[in-house]
């Protein structure tokens, strides 16, 4: 996998007099992550030279490319230069012709400025090119010629075109761009006058890296409006800990203050409200707020100041309401003027998130004993507000504490678990409406709202239960109490804030039509029921038995650098299962005698050592994951169409066995773990090198055709 976040195209026309190692040190110094040399002005022997100077000069610390010299590529890799691979254009030769030259291990970058060139490179068979420069953005005097500027539209009407295809953005292009070109998609940014022609070539480098790297992790800003707790378990103080937990930075603006701590609230004084409303007009003026969670609002002063700020926004911000209306003995702590004002604001949020005695108040029925009973609530609350509401079952007797959030159309997601058994669970209402609020505000998938939401809501619950699973470590409270939930627990195990790129049940879901593909392609249908050519099956056998022994020697070196002792033991068993049952398959059916590595599988393997020469454990078993989990899910649907006197009933019953589904598990298990630990960068590469490695499966079982 290789990194194209900063990009330099080192023009040598351009770089004129200067020194280009130099100037390509620098750079990488100052964070590129890939440089192509172009020198259409020189001679093969004078580019080589430069080409030469350069790779010493970086080194290996980035990707360095050949801009369209496919001879001077061949060249350079024969004398021992340490050059990854090409950059052609569509005036070059074919990209499939370069390919062939280059072979499978090198990488190939292709130019690209209009729709059907982009389609056209999306239809090539994986592996051909691995990345497309696209543009120009704007117009640019490097490229004179160049066909009429994309834009950013354009541009991220490219990038829907190339799928998994990694597209660079160039021409016009440069600091001040990162947040555009991420949002349209780009995997990064080429520059060439804004480094070549720099005065301090690693400084402008730095300042590229630096704002790419911000944009691609932004921190959204997300604000409370609540009470404050003291005993810091509730309140806003429980909302700033768990915002900072979930990816974002808090801000509040304080609604009332309180005398509590873990035994139960003795005093609460509510500030003008006035004074609250000027706290809200102060942020506004000044910061941009990407969310809002509401809390305890006191009296119906109070909401309307509030529900009048909310109103009164231009801003369409999502707005997350826990309604504290319901005291833990029962009480209720807002009188009737303050619970009509209430629903005003119900009708101004886009999630609620009460208990079922609130629930109960907000829909004016008696409180839901059973949960199906709670869902109708619910979806009567939604209906009447049009809104969503997570229902939560937790005040239900029972080991079973059910959560959903429902629409005005019925239950959108379900989620379910074991109660778990503690009494540290005071400020979970709290937590669990700003970690939804922290998470949306940081979701930037264009999926549709509904879902973003629940996602949200999934990945606020399972950062919940973690939380309180973890509330005994701490020692907050006397004998008697309820004690706060850990914010911190994840934190302080190395695990990264939640996001659903590093969910790996979304990674399939995003590769849901490949799925399908491969399902009803020719080869898989035929297999289940028979008819598949006794030729087709022997070919693919063949090829299967090369790819499956460098699997093999690949899954050892995912043991080789598995960050603990249990993974080591899982993929080293897993290599040996791969030579062992999997390569006797293929002994028994006289599969394994040498052969030459099809196109297709010389592509795939070469994606895999690349991903392998990472050095990144995370991205190397990411790649290795769709063998496991694609074969599993065609053993699964053909173990149903086996039968006694299938023609291929050994192979059925190898991947649709008990203890293949078990490993599948597995496998997802440890790759699911490593991505919740990624930073935001090698999640991007580990996202990448799964989809790729799913593309080459689709275009392995399909070869032959």
């Amino acid at each position: 996998m290789i990194d194209v976040s900063t990009y330099l195209v080192a023009d040598l026309a351009t770089i004129d007099d200067g020194d280009p190692a130099a100037i390509v040190a620098a750079a990488v110094e100052g964070g590129v992550t890939a440089i192509q040399i172009r020198g259409k002005h020189l001679a093969d022997g004078d580019l080589l030279r430069v080409v030469d100077a350069c790779a010493e000069a970086i080194a290996g610390r980035a990707v360095l490319l050949i801009n369209d010299r496919v001879d001077v590529f061949l060249a350079a890799r024969a004398a021992g230069m340490h050059v990854d691979g090409v950059h052609v254009g569509q005036g070059d030769e074919p990209v499939e012709d370069v390919r062939e030259r280059v072979g499978p291990r090198a990488i190939v970058g292709l130019s690209a400025s209009t729709g059907d060139e982009i389609t056209r490179a999306r239809t090539l068979s994986p592996g051909t090119v691995d990345y497309l420069g696209v543009g120009a953005v704007r117009a640019t005097p490097t490229k004179p010629d160049a066909p009429e500027p994309l834009g950013w539209d354009g541009f991220a009407r490219a990038t829907q075109t190339a799928g998994a295809l990694p597209c660079v953005a160039i021409g016009g292009v440069g600091v001040g761009d990162a947040a555009d070109a991420i949002a349209a998609g780009a995997a990064g940014i080429a520059v060439v006058r804004a480094i070549c022609r720099a005065a301090d070539p690693e400084h402008a480098a730095r300042e590229l890296h630096h704002e790419w790297q911000r944009a691609a992790h932004p921190v959204p800003n997300v604000l409370t409006i609540a009470g404050s707790d003291p005993s810091g378990g509730a309140g806003i103080q429980a909302d700033l800990k768990t915002i900072q937990a979930t990816g974002g930075y808090g801000m509040a603006a304080i609604a009332a203050l309180t005398i509590q701590n873990t035994q139960g609230v003795a005093g609460v004084h509510v500030p003008p409200a006035a004074f609250l409303g000027e706290q809200l007009a102060a942020l506004d003026a000044d910061v941009r707020i990407d969310a809002v969670k509401i809390g305890m609002l006191a009296d119906a002063t109070v909401i309307d100041v509030v529900a009048d700020w909310l109103a009164a926004r231009r801003e369409s911000t999502p707005v997350v309401l826990d309604p504290v209306m319901i005291a833990t003995s029962g009480h209720r702590l807002l009188d009737a003027a303050a619970e009509a004002a209430l629903t005003r604001l119900v009708g101004l949020a886009d999630v609620i998130t009460p208990n079922l005695p609130e629930l109960a108040v907000l829909v004016g029925e008696p409180e839901a004993r059973e949960w199906p009973e709670a869902l109708a609530q619910a979806q009567r609350l939604a209906a009447r507000h049009e809104v969503l509401v997570y229902a939560k079952g937790g005040h239900l007797p029972g080991d079973r504490s059910p959560d959903a959030l429902v629409g005005s159309a019925g239950v959108l997601a379900a989620f379910d678990g074991t109660r778990i058994d503690t009494a540290s669970t005071h400020g979970t209402g709290c937590s669990l409406s700003s970690a939804i609020a922290s998470i949306r505000a940081g979701d930037r998938t264009a999926l549709a709202d509904d879902v973003r939401w629940a996602w949200s809501a999934r990945l606020a619950r399972e950062w919940l239960r973690g939380a309180i699973a973890a509330a005994d470590g701490l020692e907050v409270g006397s004998d008697g109490g309820h004690g706060p939930v850990d914010h911190a627990y994840a934190l302080r195990a190395g695990i990264a804030p939640p996001r659903r790129d590093a969910e790996l049940d979304a990674w399939w879901e995003d590769i849901s039509e490949l799925r399908a593909a491969i399902v009803s392609d020719s080869f898989v249908t035929q297999l289940a029921d028979g008819s598949l050519d006794a030729a087709r099956f022997a070919e693919y056998l063949r090829q299967d038995a090369i790819y499956l022994e460098a699997y093999a020697h690949l899954l050892a070196r995912a043991a080789v650098v598995a960050p603990t002792r249990a993974e080591r033991r899982f993929w080293e068993a897993s290599a040996a299962s791969c030579r062992e049952t999997e390569m006797e398959l293929h002994r028994a059916h006289g599969a394994t005698e040498a052969r030459t590595p099809s196109r297709e599988a010389a592509a795939y393997l070469a994606h895999l050592e690349r991903a392998a020469a990472t050095g990144d454990h995370g991205v190397l078993v990411a790649a290795l994951l769709p063998c496991f989990g694609l074969y599993d899910d065609i053993g699964r649907d053909l173990a149903a169409a086996n039968r006694a006197d299938h023609p291929y009933r050994d192979w059925l019953d190898t991947y649709g066995s008990d203890e293949f589904a078990r490993d599948t598990r597995a496998a997802i298990a440890w790759v699911q773990q490593a991505a919740r630990r990624a930073p935001g960068a090698r999640l991007r590469l580990m996202r990448r090198a799964f989809v790729q490695s799913a593309e080459h499966e689709r275009a392995f079982f399909a070869q032959g055709e």
